[in-house]
């Protein structure tokens, strides 16, 4: 039986975590979470679907300084804030005024 050593997943310094390719978050094989395709499926649907109906554009108020992701207990990169436009709106917009 072997026990759990944080010391795998931890650099040198102390104070970052590695990856390693030996974690499988989601399982292999017969142990593969079940869930783990339909959650890829809808998350792709999902995110087709804002691209689909919205432009996604910088806030004006608010630049985006850097994407540097940084690393922790997940790699994040720095908040910063978006515009949703409307596709449909502005389609329907352009279409009544041709009409």
């Amino acid at each position: 039986m072997t026990s759990f050593t944080p010391e795998r997943f931890i650099d040198a310094s102390g104070e970052k975590i590695q990856k390693s390719e030996l974690v499988m978050s989601f399982g292999a094989g017969r142990r593969k979470c079940p869930g783990y395709q339909i959650a890829q499926d809808i998350l792709f649907l999902l995110t087709a679907r804002l691209v689909q109906r919205f432009h996604v554009k910088q806030h004006p108020n608010h630049p985006i300084t850097s994407l540097e992701p940084t690393l922790g207990f997940f790699l994040t990169v720095p908040n910063f804030k978006v515009l949703f436009e409307d596709r449909l709106n502005a389609l329907f917009q352009k279409f009544y005024r041709i009409f």
